[in-house]
């Protein structure tokens, strides 16, 4: 049971790191002058969030 405990407070500190971290690029990225200016920003940044959390 406590490696168990362990286990799952480690992925948990991980998967909540990562999810910070995908927020932080998102609004960066989200900032930028090249979308700004898109008509397909939205799209684009829908994109880039999911190709984050599938190789992330």
């Amino acid at each position: 049971m406590e490696g168990n405990l362990k286990k799952g407070l480690f992925f948990g500190g991980l998967v909540g790191f990562a999810w910070g971290l995908d927020t932080v690029l998102m609004g960066l990225v989200g900032s930028s002058t090249i979308l700004k200016t898109s008509s397909s920003s939205t799209l684009v940044s829908a994109f880039l969030h999911d190709a984050f959390c599938f190789f992330g």
